[in-house]
């Protein structure tokens, strides 16, 4: 920012701000788009964002699953 720059326009750029998203949101959308791109890369592999999709939803169901017994113990 300038010495010159308006300090109150700043302020009121608040309405041009990106929409709220969490990070499932940012990772289903940057699967949509790039699929084989790389997630995760770490001594045991690299993952895809294809695949990163396919483990959260694995965990997922397992969760959900296990709340289910769980609630019916």
């Amino acid at each position: 920012m300038t010495d010159d720059a308006d300090p109150q326009g700043v302020l009121d750029a608040g309405d041009r701000a990106a929409p709220a998203r969490t990070l499932i949101d940012i990772v289903m959308k940057t699967a949509a788009d790039h699929p084989d791109a790389l997630a995760l890369d770490s001594p045991e592999g690299a993952v895809s964002y294809r695949r990163l999709v396919r483990l959260v939803n694995a965990q997922a169901a397992a969760l959900t699953l296990s709340l289910i017994h769980i609630s019916q113990g």
